[in-house]
């Protein structure tokens, strides 16, 4: 995992806040902290573009049954190693 990988996360809860911590009495400009950081524009688009859109009550998504496999493929080659 790089740098701005790492950081990003870190800071997700700040950047995730511009879209709820309004209502947690909290700033929803926490993530300004973080203004000019190398990483700002990547933690930025996971939480507007990528992160936001998947609390979409209305989104069609799969039953987990539906992942099981993959899942179970990914921890047995892990178990394996």
């Amino acid at each position: 995992m790089g740098d701005d990988t790492y950081h990003m996360i870190l800071a997700h809860q700040d950047f995730q806040g511009r879209h709820y911590y309004e209502h947690l009495g909290q700033d929803p400009n926490a993530r300004d902290q973080y203004l000019g950081e190398p990483w700002y524009a990547l933690a930025e688009q996971f939480a507007d573009d990528w992160d936001q859109i998947s609390f979409d009550p209305d989104y069609p998504t799969k039953p987990l049954s539906h992942f099981e496999p993959l899942v179970r493929q990914v921890f047995g080659s892990l178990h394996a190693s």
